[in-house]
């Protein structure tokens, strides 16, 4: 399944704030390489981890997500966790296929 992770700062996220974001991701994932970091266009203290999990029923696996990313980074104001079937997000174009 996909996973996103979308934290809402109290500021613009630092360099160091993504690197721990792609930590937390890394640390969950089924493969390193799928993790995707962005920060919003629209609102600069936003930041989304997006990246691939075993799939495993969503209520058991989103404090594990929740605890992993607040772990490498205490500071922030906002989770938003949110989940995907894999076949129907394209990791190359971060798109929902229809």
């Amino acid at each position: 399944m996909v996973v996103g992770v979308e934290i809402q700062f109290w500021e613009r996220p630092t360099d160091n704030e993504v690197h721990f974001m792609r930590l937390a991701a890394q640390k969950l994932t089924k493969d390193p390489s799928t993790v995707e970091i962005s920060k919003s266009d629209d609102l600069s203290n936003i930041a989304t981890a997006i990246f691939r999990m075993k799939n495993e029923a969503q209520y058991k696996v989103v404090d594990r997500v929740a605890l992993t990313f607040r772990r490498l980074i205490p500071f922030n104001s906002k989770m938003t966790i949110w989940f995907m079937q894999e076949k129907a997000y394209d990791f190359r174009n971060r798109t929902t296929e229809q």
